[in-house]
């Protein structure tokens, strides 16, 4: 599990740089070997979406949210991606409840906090 650790950590460097591509290609090395890394799903959802490929990415970061029960700082994010992806698809409300939901796992998230004020105005 060591070479799995480091690819999600590797895909997360990618990701802040912006390589999306190198990211999901890292993402799915390290879930072909550690197939219950919440982490992992939540990261390929990010990256996915920031592909344009939302419907992959929600049905990725829903994996995560199942994954990631207990954890309230990741379910936040994971949440999080799930508002910006909804967002993407035009779908305002599931956005907003979706924001809201990150914000009930961790009241000050900036991502959810930033896009629910917009939303609501």
């Amino acid at each position: 599990m060591v070479a799995s650790a480091q690819w999600v950590e590797e895909a997360s460097l990618a990701i802040d740089a912006g390589d999306y591509n190198q990211a999901t290609s890292l993402l799915e090395r390290a879930i072909s070997l550690e197939p219950n890394n919440g982490r992992a799903f939540y990261l390929y959802g990010l990256a996915m979406g920031e592909r344009g490929r939302v419907g992959s990415a929600l049905s990725l970061l829903q994996k995560a949210e199942i994954l990631l029960q207990g954890d309230p700082q990741a379910l936040a994010d994971v949440y999080a991606q799930m508002g910006v992806n909804q967002e993407r698809l035009g779908h305002r409300q599931e956005g907003i409840r979706r924001y809201e939901q990150a914000l009930a796992q961790d009241p000050a998230h900036a991502l959810a906090r930033r896009r629910l004020g917009a939303l609501k105005g």
